[in-house]
Formats: structure tokens, sequence, C-alpha cells
């Protein structure tokens, strides 16, 4: 959106305890088209802790891409190479240290979908990455959480595969 920056800044320059500003977003095809939009359910200010546990449990991004990141909270982090399915959720935790995250209840971006995705070569390594955020930033995993993130893995592997052939399909 042509106002998707303006909206993210007017978060920061308000709320100067915000380390980072997400929005609900489309996926589109390669060339751009509309598949579907992702809503988050949220809207304001939101619990980093929360939803990172959640995405664990889930073997997925449940944040959404950041709009904006606060450069004092960006620092000095760094994509975890370890973790090219998950490094999303990692940084997300990690950026929301010492503040707080804001969500704005908008379709604010494109996220492209195309067969050539490199998420597609890591999803079968998902629950391990997710494990490994989790002992990273000290959440703590019962044995059913880590048999649920497993079957979430798992499905959210199925999932993906069957929008990815819904995209070829229809888009």
């Amino acid at each position: 959106s042509p106002q998707a920056l303006e909206k993210a800044c007017a978060v920061l320059d308000s709320q100067p305890d915000v380390n980072a500003v997400y929005c609900d977003l489309l996926y589109v095809n390669a060339q751009g088209r509309r598949i579907i939009a992702r809503q988050f359910g949220r809207n304001g200010r939101f619990d980093a802790g929360a939803v990172g546990r959640a995405s664990i449990l889930a073997a997925r991004n449940l944040f959404g891409i950041p709009l904006l990141v606060r450069r004092s909270a960006a620092g000095g982090l760094r994509y975890d190479e370890s973790l090219p399915y998950a490094a999303d959720v990692d940084l997300a935790i990690a950026g929301a240290a010492g503040g707080s995250l804001f969500h704005i209840a908008e379709p604010l971006i494109a996220n492209r979908y195309h067969p050539g995705n490199a998420t597609w070569r890591f999803v079968a390594d998902a629950w391990r990455q997710m494990e490994r955020i989790a002992a990273k930033h000290a959440i703590p995993l019962s044995p059913l959480d880590r048999v649920r993130a497993r079957a979430s893995a798992y499905a959210m592997a199925v999932v993906k595969r069957f929008f990815m052939t819904y995209v070829a399909i229809r888009h």
C-alpha cells in the first residue's frame, strides 16, 4: 500500500516503546495478482511472547512480516542461518525484547508465492527449527507441546503443498 510506511511511521513516532509494526497482508502470485488475504485477528499492541509460543506450536510465523522496525530494536539482530524456515519468528521474538510490538489490521503489504519460493525447501525441518527457537528464547515446551508442534509442522507442510497446488491451478 502506498500508505504502509506512513502508517507504520505514525505508530513508531507516537509510541516510542514500540519496537516494530506489523500488519495484515495479501498473498499474491508471481504476476502480482491477489490470491488471498491473511488476517491475523489483532489490532494494536500484542504480546510477542504469546505469539512466539503460538508460532512455535503451530510451526508457522504468526507475527507476519514487519512493516517497519525501530533501528534501536534491530541493532545487532541478524538472521540465524541455521533457521532458514523460521528465522523470521526468531527475529520477531528477539526484536520485541525490551519493548512492544504493534499490529495494524489492514493488508498493507504483499507476500509473493510462486513454485520457486525457498520456503518449500526448508519446511521439512520446521519442527527442529522451532524447537531451537524455543530453547534460544527460553520458551518452555512440555512433552505434549512437543507432540503438538511436531504434528503442526507436518500439517503445515501438507497445507503449504495444497496451497501451492491451488495457486498453480487457480492463478
